[in-house]
């Protein structure tokens, strides 16, 4: 299979812990041997016909997990609903909507049937499901789809490092967007807009204060009231000479903050934000130049993230536009990057 294929069919689940331990479950699903799969023109993949789902007295994401793992389809739980408990049952010969629509009850909330999946949420919720970064996107991401499933409770931050990890691409968001925490859900192959609506919509962004900046390059979901409009680089005229611009233009295949250690991927799973002072060594060695900042930023938090094949400019400047202020920006020359109040 290409490598191309592969990423963009990269399956992931992540569990978050009482402590944020994660781990990664690689796994097979099972379906009743009269189930069936279908993809409809509208590209939702749901289990179709009658299925056969057992569970015992649980919380709510467990049981969705367990129907992740086990039937498949796609469901997002709406954060702070995890913990409600769900009855013990057997679903025999029924419909994957009246199982999504037996958990909910259990929350007093609904399962809203969406071109994305069933959504669970409480009355008065139902805006989310407004959400839309599917318009805001260049074609270059059309075409890619993956199989993902997070725990509740998860950061955004990581999950955002995840799957820039697993496909390839670099997606990151501002502090406003990256301090929620996303709700249990589980996603059989839905396309790149479908993965990140639900994920939204489980964190309880309101979709009228998402803001979404995407390039080829990236995807940068912020938030309304982020006030940053101004340039990040203070002195533009440096560009003029060549040896500088080649530096700021050079593509490096792979950024991790706060720190790459041994293995990125653990980073993207289990990263913690770490303070600026902390941050500026390794990103400097993953940037191939210095890059300093004034001693009075040196505790400006730095959430995890993941960059793969961009250019050392567009990774300076998303690092600043996590932060929800236009009060920094930075300087170049050939010698060093300097990160600076304005």
């Amino acid at each position: 299979m290409p490598a191309e294929k592969m990423e963009k069919q990269t399956g992931v689940r992540v569990i978050a812990a009482a402590l944020l331990a994660f781990g990664v479950i690689w796994g097979c699903r099972t379906t009743d041997p009269g189930d069936s799969l279908e993809k409809p023109a509208s590209g939702k993949r749901m289990p179709s016909g009658k299925i056969f789902f057992s569970h015992g007295t649980l919380p709510l994401g467990d049981v969705a997990r367990l129907l992740g793992e086990t039937i498949g389809g796609r469901l997002a739980v709406m954060a702070g609903l995890e913990e409600y408990p769900v009855r013990g049952t057997d679903h025999r010969n029924t419909t994957f909507g009246a199982v999504a629509d037996y958990l909910a009850a259990s929350a007093q909330s609904r399962a809203l049937e969406l071109p994305q999946g069933w959504f669970i949420c409480p009355p008065g919720y139902e805006l989310l499901a407004q959400m839309n970064v599917r318009d805001r996107l260049p074609a270059r991401y059309t075409g890619i789809a993956a199989t993902v499933a997070f725990g509740a409770k998860t950061p955004l931050y990581n999950v955002f490092s995840v799957l820039s990890h697993n496909l390839n691409i670099n997606i990151v968001g501002d502090n406003y967007i990256t301090e929620a925490r996303c709700g249990e859900l589980f996603l059989d192959d839905a396309s790149l807009s479908d993965t990140l609506e639900m994920i939204l919509m489980s964190a309880r962004v309101p979709p009228s204060e998402l803001v979404v900046e995407a390039t080829d390059e990236y995807i940068l979901l912020a938030s309304g009231r982020n006030p940053r409009n101004s340039p990040a680089l203070l002195n533009p005229e440096a560009l003029e000479d060549p040896d500088t611009a080649a530096l700021m233009e050079r593509v490096v295949p792979m950024v991790v903050l706060p720190s790459p250690g041994a293995n990125p991927l653990e980073v993207a799973f289990g990263g913690q934000p770490d303070t600026l002072k902390e941050v500026l060594t390794p990103l400097s060695r993953q940037l191939g130049i210095p890059v300093a900042a004034y001693r009075s930023m040196g505790d400006i938090p730095i959430t995890p993230c993941l960059f793969r094949n961009i250019r050392v400019r567009t990774v300076i400047e998303l690092i600043l536009r996590q932060w929800p202020v236009d009060t920094f920006g930075y300087e170049v020359s050939a010698e060093r990057i300097l990160l600076r109040p304005r």
